[in-house]
């Protein structure tokens, strides 16, 4: 068991000293035509080389990134299988040595459910988590609702319903909430106007249609916007123009045309539109 903590922080410690960061970016055209990107950056914590990590260290890291797909020789050890690094539901249970931690980012760990994000909750320094294609449903965000400092949330591909995007509504510091791939619907929507200093929603990829468009009319704080591949159409993006902070709106794979756009665009003359083909 030893080893196995052992392991852990030694991952946790090259996760710590490199700049971590990822880029989604897609060729897009239409009025104003931009390319939309999502980027989430682990920044270098520790002064001190990897090498000098001692048990004193854990309280001060501040930002931490694990995913299955970190590569280790195929020699046999604690979390690895095959030459890859496998996390668990049960490995979580270190993160209660990380008081101060302040972003997590675990990704592409399919080994990870709602028994894990218990270890998550007593992380009350928290302003960012992203999760990644990983098992946790509505039961695990239930888990995060003592997370009342997080600024921004990342549930991609996530099996989480309009239900979980309720628990999430009642984290007032919320700024930032991504829901791509989700089971979200117009119902969800709803809850969002608990939100009102939310600057950022990710909808892309949900079952969201006009009528939910109508809710996010009182976040008079919304910057920026992500409707690709839902079912929203022009009538209901009129709706948007009672936003007054609205910025950055991204579009593509609905059912809204180049010319219905244009005109859009005459009525948020202060956000930038982006039509992806």
């Amino acid at each position: 068991m030893n080893n196995r903590r052992n392991f852990f922080w030694i991952l946790a410690a090259i996760a710590l000293a490199a700049a971590i960061g990822f880029a989604i970016h897609s060729q897009c055209t239409g009025v104003n035509a931009l390319s939309w990107k999502v980027r989430v950056k682990i920044a270098r914590q520790l002064e001190k080389p990897v090498r000098a990590l001692t048990i004193n260290d854990l309280p001060k890291v501040r930002h931490l990134a694990l995913e299955d797909s970190i590569k280790f020789p195929a020699a046999a050890g604690p979390f690895i299988r095959d030459g890859k690094v496998v996390i668990h539901d049960r490995d979580l249970v270190h993160l209660d040595k990380l008081t101060g931690l302040q972003s997590f980012l675990l990704w592409y760990t399919q080994d990870v459910s709602d028994a894990g994000m218990r270890h998550l909750s007593g992380l009350t320094s928290l302003r960012s988590l992203y999760l990644e294609d990983t098992k946790v449903t509505d039961a695990g965000v239930q888990h995060l609702a003592k997370l009342s400092a997080l600024t921004e949330l990342h549930l991609v591909e996530a099996n989480v319903t309009d239900a979980g995007v309720r628990i999430v509504t009642n984290m007032p510091a919320m700024q930032t909430l991504f829901l791509p791939k989700t089971q979200l619907t117009d119902e969800g929507l709803r809850y969002l106007t608990n939100l009102s200093g939310l600057q950022t929603l990710y909808l892309s990829y949900t079952k969201v249609t006009d009528a939910g468009l109508q809710h996010l009319m009182k976040l008079s704080a919304l910057e920026s916007l992500s409707l690709a591949d839902t079912r929203v159409t022009a009538d209901g993006l009129r709706a948007l123009t009672n936003l007054p902070s609205l910025k950055s709106l991204l579009i593509s794979r609905t059912q809204v045309t180049a010319a219905e756009l244009k005109r859009l665009q005459a009525q948020l003359p202060n956000c930038s539109i982006t039509l992806c083909l």
